[in-house]
């Protein structure tokens, strides 16, 4: 259960990390 659970936890990481520069540059655009 444990490891699942990082393994989830890193996803959302990940997703999170590359949704953040999209936002850098939506807001530089606007």
């Amino acid at each position: 259960m444990y490891t699942i659970k990082k393994k989830l936890n890193l996803k959302l990481a990940k997703l999170v990390i590359q949704k953040r520069p999209l936002i850098k540059y939506n807001q530089n655009a606007n």
